[in-house]
């Protein structure tokens, strides 16, 4: 084996690990972007256009993450087979693919699930509690406890 040989093998491999270290390091930022855009999640002067833009650019960094996972995990074999017939796949390239593509259909349902239109949120699911005046008395306990103004 030639000093050329050794870099190639040494060239995509190293290149296949760097992009599996990207795609980790893009998958935290896109889950936490993604996480902070759900709906049971405040944060102040947050509105849903805001939340809308958060979840897709974490769609399109999982999207990203998965293509950097599909060539690196593509690549590797291919090289391996190459430079040194390599027939057999191990367990981990065979989780690599499936990581991937996973990651890729997880990345396009968010993108598909936020291109609805960016509106006033409706408020037909909330409760206000509040009490009239001052009407109400020590019998008048409500029979639940959620209705009262102490919640």
């Amino acid at each position: 084996m030639s000093l050329t040989d050794v870099w190639c093998l040494s060239a995509y491999i190293q290149t296949s690990r760097a992009l599996m270290v990207l795609a980790c390091l893009l998958g935290l930022p896109a889950m936490l972007l993604i996480l902070m855009s759900m709906p049971c999640v405040r944060l102040p002067n947050d509105s849903s256009a805001i939340k809308k833009c958060r979840a897709k650019v974490g769609g399109v960094l999982v999207c990203i993450m998965a293509v950097f996972g599909i060539i690196a995990t593509i690549w590797f074999p291919i090289g391996a087979h190459q430079e040194e017939h390599l027939m057999s796949f191990g367990f981990s390239l065979y989780a690599g693919w499936i990581g991937a593509g996973l990651c890729a259909l997880g990345g396009f349902v968010i993108l598909c699930c936020q291109v609805g239109s960016v509106g006033i949120p409706s408020r037909e699911n909330s409760f206000f509690y509040s009490r009239r005046g001052n009407t109400t008395t020590a019998l008048d306990r409500p029979s639940n406890h959620a209705k009262s103004e102490r919640v």
